[in-house]
């Protein structure tokens, strides 16, 4: 008896299923997988000079996991440059390649893949204040043809703060340096004001790029002023590898330095915290994926980080006479010895 009613009940529904569908009555069919590419795909690769290559491999892991297979259904192209012109030239060659998607990270090499074009689909591996810098409309409608991933965030200075502060209890005032041309005037943000008020901190402006300082000069500049430590909020992507002198600064000045990339703590600063940007690169796969089976990038809103990392250089802790609290090595994500 339960067999048949159960068969029973199938067969009245999907009676009505038939007569729903061609009655128009709403009813929706089961829709199929997305189908596999029928043609090869190309994506251009628009990166800074000193990127890890373990980023853009996330990036390509993340793609293969989405059904994508080099040489089979995706071919790229990479283009690595330093200074804007260069970057300019590097996206040329790009489009003249007819790329269907441009990858780009840092707001340089997003500035000049946007100069490039207005038509090829650009995705934001990691970007800083887009807005600001005038790469999108806005993060929930980015318009035009750039959009992806962003390492904004406006709780990660206060949240700096309080590690640099917990590891070296006895600063009183911190030199903030941050990079005009990617965060503005982000370094007056007034939440830094309050943080520093809260850990007993004396905080001084001292920003550099768009015609006024130079990062290096900045930085010696906060040191003859009598900074005490140094939070450093911006840099461009890749930055610390060009920069050859900034392991001899800390090492000189004996500052301790807290940055926001991992990058920045390999090349001598004693803290890094910031987001993850391998997992930022892995995460604008579902960008590039989704573009390539027809999303516009216009449609695709700005996306925030969700993984961070804290880095802690104890050589640098050691080479500056520091022993690192056991309360901050247990939340630190990777430890240098």
């Amino acid at each position: 008896m339960v067999r048949r009613s159960r068969r029973r009940v199938l067969q009245v529904g999907l009676g009505l299923a038939g007569v729903g569908l061609l009655s128009g009555c709403g009813m929706v069919a089961p829709q199929p997988p997305p189908r596999r590419p029928t043609k090869v795909s190309r994506i251009g690769m628009l990166m800074p000079a000193g990127l890890d290559p373990t980023n853009t491999a996330a990036l390509l892991q993340g793609l293969h996991g989405l059904g994508w297979v080099q040489s089979e259904t995706l071919a790229v192209e990479y283009r690595w440059a330093k200074a804007n012109e260069a970057l300019l030239a590097r996206a040329a060659e790009l489009i003249d390649l007819n790329v269907d998607v441009i990858v780009a990270a840092g707001n340089e090499p997003i500035r000049a893949a946007r100069t490039a074009t207005g038509t090829i689909p650009i995705v934001m591996a990691v970007s800083d204040d887009p807005v600001g810098a005038g790469l999108v409309a806005s993060l929930a409608h980015p318009g035009g043809n750039v959009t992806g991933l962003t390492n904004l965030g406006t709780e990660l200075g206060a949240k700096r703060l309080q590690l640099l502060k917990e590891a070296a209890p006895w600063i009183t005032r911190v030199a903030i340096v941050w990079d005009r041309e990617i965060l503005g005037g982000m370094g007056d943000d007034p939440g830094l004001g309050v943080a520093a008020g809260a850990l007993d901190l004396q905080i001084e402006p001292r920003p550099f790029g768009a015609g006024h300082l130079q990062l290096g000069e900045a930085l010696e500049g906060a040191a003859a002023g009598g900074a005490d430590a140094i939070l450093l909020l911006s840099q461009p992507l890749g930055g610390f590898v060009t920069f050859v002198h900034l392991p001899r600064f800390f090492a000189k000045t004996r500052l301790p330095t807290m940055a926001g990339d991992s990058e920045s703590a390999r090349a001598g600063s004693l803290l890094a915290y910031g987001p993850s940007v391998l997992d930022l690169f892995r995460r604008a796969a579902t960008y590039v994926d989704k573009i390539l089976r027809g999303a516009k990038p216009a449609d695709l809103p700005v996306e925030r980080p969700t993984t961070f990392d804290f880095v802690v250089n104890l050589k640098t802790a050691q080479a500056i006479g520091l022993t690192i609290p056991q309360s901050v090595l247990t939340q630190a994500t990777e430890i240098i010895q």
